[in-house]
């Protein structure tokens, strides 16, 4: 009877084991398959884009101008409210949602600060064409966008705004950053204005 309950004893000790080695490789299963799916689900995650037709008018304003920025690979759409007799340039990236037509919502704002200001729609947003692939590529790309907008203010105020999400421009682009002065955006119409005036 002993050797009887030895064996039942160690037979539940092995199905215990077999049972807890299924379930670690079943944790270790769905662990591994969430972190392939926020992988390739990252830019969806951190990215929520509007497309707009071609066609589309971002702006009716007369002084406000829409412009190309080419990139590799793609074309980024912009605004450019462009003053006769302005004080500097509100460089303005908006946040990961929506697009120009969602941002470019209180140019009066800027007139009556006395500033122009240019605002560009990443890769995929809005009527800019491709695709973000990586923190590099937008980089690039808004480095290009400054390139092609920044020449034509020299010897005035430039300064570099962001909406909140976007504050780590600061790594992101540390050229712009030093070049300008820091602004965030606290919401759409309510800009904070850091000794811009």
């Amino acid at each position: 009877m002993g050797d009887t309950q030895k064996l039942t004893g160690s037979s539940k000790g092995r199905r215990l084991k077999s049972a807890l080695a299924i379930l670690l490789g079943a944790g270790f299963a769905l662990l591994l398959g969430a972190s392939a799916w926020f992988w390739f689900q990252q830019e969806h995650l951190l990215f929520n884009p509007v497309l707009l037709p071609a066609q589309t008018a971002l702006s009716r304003d007369p002084d406000v101008k829409e412009v190309w920025v080419n990139v590799p690979g793609a074309r980024l759409s912009g605004l450019h409210l462009q003053q006769a007799h302005a004080k500097g340039l509100v460089f303005f990236l908006h946040g990961n949602a929506g697009n120009l037509q969602t941002w470019f919502t209180n140019p009066a704002f800027y007139r009556q600060a006395g500033f122009d200001l240019f605002m560009i729609d990443y890769r995929g947003f809005g009527k800019s064409t491709g695709r973000i692939e990586s923190e590099a590529q937008l980089r690039a790309d808004v480095q290009a966008a400054w390139n092609q907008v920044a020449p034509q203010y020299r010897g005035k105020k430039m300064s570099f705004m962001a909406a909140r999400w976007a504050a780590a421009w600061r790594r992101v682009c540390p050229q712009i950053w030093h070049l300008s002065k820091l602004g965030l955006a606290r919401n759409l119409t309510s800009p904070c204005w850091c000794r811009l005036t």
